[in-house]
């Protein structure tokens, strides 16, 4: 809706208060400085829309000396005796005439401000009004219409000039003086906000506006009325998010017009708003349903402030591209009907983890055709993940952890072929399987942890060459561990907490840092090239622990190791514990070894290690001689291990 529309919506309650208003300040207005005006007129425009439905408030009567009254009084007389005389003459000339029906009832019809009823109507639909000639226009509104665009029951575009009280012809004159750009602009915020702009963010950024000099003028509409549009509701954004206290808040509600120079504001060649990116920068409060006035806006990046409330509804009337509200403390309903209606072909990202947002994913998730990046992790949704969502075939990240989902995964995702990121972890009430094939074989990590798993591993895991990140930990998952010799990417493995039996899997992958594969069932000896830096240069964390593995501990004396825990505590390894020299495994922090079936006494090397380096902290061996006897498995020296155990069970002697 264009200036002029919004403007010949104002009802005629709306009209008789402005006319009297304006005629009211007329007389000083002339007189008053350039700031004076400027604040009344925004004050005044203010009561304009606040009182709106009360009662016509009249003109105050004009204060006259005596003097003035006297000759006034005298003028009066005089003229009534020529008034008198001219009556006379043209009585004596002219014959009396007598108005028709007709004419009685238009007349009578106009003065109550009805309008006379015809066949013909105009192409709105609405009939046709009186219109009754006066031959020279008062010095007040009259009920009666004149041949001038005037007072008319259906109000003109804009006022008459002032401080002129003949009304003017052109009413455009009015709309360039400093009143009428007051006016207009306040007319846009109307538009924008509804008649009561009196919340406090409104307020302020009218007054802002209002203030500016020179006054923005959007007396033609289309681009000034545009761009004084996107300048009150980025201003309306400023003050409801507390703009003063953002940590860079460059250029903003500042003297510069021109809201493109605005810190994290992008535009377009024809300066009109497509994104706000103020990720990080302290906002806090809500966010304003204005936002939604700018129509070209589709990027709205707030990633990391402390905006609360909901997001308006009216948001999602807009064509949204890129939407990311993560970690911030939003509550609600984040799936409106109206994001898949105006955003299925448009939104790329939807970005809104760490909130509070409640409900349900809707089925009709699947209509966002063009979505790449679906991230709602750590809110409070529920339900289940729909399986329409496998119909968006260009989604490249789903990440959804730590909400209260239920059910199982739907196995259509596993078949997206753009698919690089699932995180999905800390989902507590699903349960159920991972498909039999992983099809996406483009997948960078893959995260389900802790979030009720169950039967086999995919028979095709080794084949995700990809695959850098595997966290499958913390679940109910049965069966062998595939060989991931072919995923030569692998940095990050985790299946422990499970309850998986067979040999550990083959490795080969030289980015390798992070294994876990204890608390299963596995089997069968240690990988022998486990330590070596040439096959896992960068292996720093290895834990092993509480399975059934067997066989000797392999060689950990490597120089230029980045080993710092080494876990083998609670299996059925056997054979001496190796030693280490004083330059190799620089980095050892932890080697846990107890509760096994080691022989021999821990190697002084470990030892003297132990006191050279001070993070060496925590060596834990079966020192402690079982019950009924008084030597132990492992003999340690004084002083170097931490922690003793028993161990033995289960060993063969």
């Amino acid at each position: 809706m264009n200036l002029f529309e919004t403007m010949k919506t104002f009802d005629k309650t709306f009209l008789a208060v402005a006319t009297s208003m304006l005629f009211s300040v007329a007389i000083a207005y002339e007189n008053s400085n350039f700031s004076k005006r400027k604040v009344d007129s925004f004050q005044l425009l203010r009561k304009r829309f606040v009182k709106s439905n009360k009662a016509i408030v009249q003109p105050p009567p004009t204060v006259k000396s005596k003097k003035s009254k006297k000759m006034k009084s005298e003028k009066s007389k005089e003229m009534k005796s020529k008034k008198s005389k001219s009556e006379k003459v043209k009585s004596s000339k002219m014959p009396k005439t007598q108005k028709s029906k007709s004419q009685k009832s238009q007349s009578k019809s106009c003065k109550s401000g009805k309008s006379q009823k015809s066949g013909k109507s105009d192409k709105s639909g609405k009939s046709e009004k009186c219109n009754t000639t006066s031959k020279s226009p008062s010095r007040s509104p009259t009920k009666g219409l004149s041949s001038n665009p005037t007072i008319s029951q259906k109000p003109s575009v804009f006022p008459t000039d002032l401080p002129t009280l003949q009304p003017s012809s052109t009413p455009t004159a009015f709309c360039f003086s400093e009143r009428g750009r007051i006016e207009t602009i306040t007319a846009v915020a109307v538009s924008i906000s509804g008649a009561d702009v009196t919340g406090i963010p409104q307020v302020e950024a009218l007054k802002w506006i209002t203030n500016l000099d020179p006054l923005p003028n959007v007396c033609d509409g289309g681009e000034e009325q545009t761009e004084v549009s996107q300048m009150y509701v980025l201003a309306v954004f400023y003050y409801s998010t507390s703009g003063d206290d953002w940590n860079d808040n460059s250029m903003w509600v500042e003297q510069n017009q021109n809201v493109c120079d605005w810190y994290g504001i992008e535009c377009n060649s024809n300066r009109n708003v497509l994104g706000i990116k103020l990720e990080e920068n302290n906002l806090v409060g809500e966010l304003p349903q204005e936002l939604a006035s700018i129509s070209t806006l589709s990027n709205i990046l707030l990633f990391s402030n402390e905006l609360n409330g909901f997001v308006p509804d009216e948001i999602f009337s807009l064509e949204l591209g890129k939407f990311d509200v993560e970690e911030n403390m939003l509550s609600g309903d984040i799936f409106p009907d109206k994001l898949f209606v105006n955003s299925a072909e448009t939104v790329v990202d939807y970005l809104v983890s760490k909130n509070n947002f409640t409900g349900t994913i809707p089925t009709d998730v699947g209509k966002l055709l063009k979505l790449e990046s679906f991230w709602v992790a750590d809110n409070d949704l529920t339900g289940t993940i729909p399986s329409e969502l496998a119909n968006v075939k260009g989604l490249k990240t789903l990440i959804v952890y730590e909400n209260s989902f239920t059910g199982s995964f739907p196995p259509g995702l596993f078949l997206l072929e753009d698919l690089t990121i699932i995180k999905a972890s800390n989902n507590t009430l699903m349960k159920g399987p991972l498909p039999k094939n992983i099809d996406s074989k483009k997948l960078v990590k893959l995260e389900i942890d802790n979030s009720g798993l169950t039967g086999n591993l995919p028979t095709n895991l080794g084949d995700l060459t990809s695959l850098q990140v595997l966290f499958l930990e913390n679940n109910s998952l049965t069966g062998t561990i595939p060989d991931l010799d072919d995923m030569r990417k692998l940095a990050n493995v985790t299946f422990n907490d499970n309850e998986l039996t067979g040999s550990m899997p083959k490795l080969n992958s030289k980015s390798l840092m992070y294994l876990d594969f204890s608390d299963n069932k596995l089997s069968g000896p240690i990988l022998e090239n486990i330590f070596q830096v040439s096959s896992f240069p960068v292996l720093s964390i290895l834990y092993l622990s509480n399975n059934t593995l067997t066989g000797p501990i392999p060689s950990w004396d490597v120089a230029e190791s980045n080993l710092k825990d080494i876990w083998l505590e609670r299996n059925q390894l056997t054979g001496a514990i190796p030693g280490i020299s004083s330059d190799n495994l620089p980095e050892i922090t932890e080697i846990l070894i107890s509760d096994n079936c080691l022989t021999g006494s821990v190697p002084d090397s470990i030892c003297i290690k132990r006191e050279e380096y001070l993070d060496f902290k925590s060596l834990h061996v079966d020192c402690q001689p079982p019950k009924g006897s008084d030597t132990p498995r492992n003999q340690c020296a004084k002083d170097c291990c931490t922690s003793c155990f028993v161990g033995g069970v289960g060993c063969s002697e």
